[in-house]
């Protein structure tokens, strides 16, 4: 699995270590706004994208 962001100001995908199967995606709220989340499967065939939205306004983190 990879996780990218496209503003590392608002929010960092915190990954997990190399060799253990991903369950769960951690994410650590860097600053205020909004930013775009892209998930890939590269471990499937073909490969799965999913996207989210993540709002980050204090305190609250929010993903849609």
């Amino acid at each position: 699995m990879q996780a990218v962001t496209n503003d590392s100001q608002v929010v960092e995908v915190i990954q997990p270590p190399s060799g253990f199967e991903c369950l769960q995606l951690i994410l650590s709220p860097k600053g205020l706004g909004t930013a775009n989340l892209n998930i890939y499967d590269i471990g499937l065939t073909p490969p799965q994208r999913a996207s989210a939205l993540v709002s980050y306004v204090f305190p609250q983190f929010r993903i849609a």
